[in-house]
């Protein structure tokens, strides 16, 4: 109905389709809502549901990391490595990794299996550890992480 109303008052579709996507988001993020802050930071920072804005993106995943909400920690740790609306950081975003596996978000696993697969964050605390590396993967298949099915990265 609101989307109908939106249309007749001359509302641009994409407008209406972006206002619908994000603000149910936006009414629980504002009511303090962690997971919500989080979801509504993956619109902004993908421009999906939103008007694409890192910045906005980033304070909201902050905010919801605070709370220990686990998938902004992983928003975080992929924006940091990946330096997407900040300057790449590769202690950051492991710590954010690590933040987030240790509270059992699955592509975090991951990520920290490969950490120590592959040796890339062993001045930041995390070894070439196979067996360290076979723990997270199993942690990660387990919650039936689509990379750890089938031998490979997909």
């Amino acid at each position: 109905m609101l989307l109908l109303l939106l249309l007749l008052a001359g509302c641009p579709a994409a407008c209406c389709v972006a206002y619908m996507a994000a603000r149910p988001w936006e009414q629980a993020a504002a009511l303090g809502n962690g997971n919500s802050m989080s979801a509504l930071g993956r619109l902004y920072a993908h421009g999906r549901g939103a008007k694409k804005d890192s910045k906005k993106a980033l304070q909201l995943w902050q905010k919801a990391a605070a709370m220990g909400v686990p998938d902004a920690h992983a928003d975080l740790a992929n924006a940091y490595r990946e330096g997407d609306g900040v300057k790449k950081d590769w202690p950051r975003a492991v710590e954010h990794f690590l933040k987030a596996a240790k509270l059992g978000y699955a592509q975090a696993q991951f990520e920290v299996g490969r950490m120590h697969e592959l040796g890339t964050a062993v001045d930041l605390g995390v070894s070439q550890d196979l067996t360290k590396a076979y723990e997270w993967f199993f942690k990660a298949a387990a919650q039936a992480h689509t990379c750890t099915k089938g031998g490979g990265v997909h």
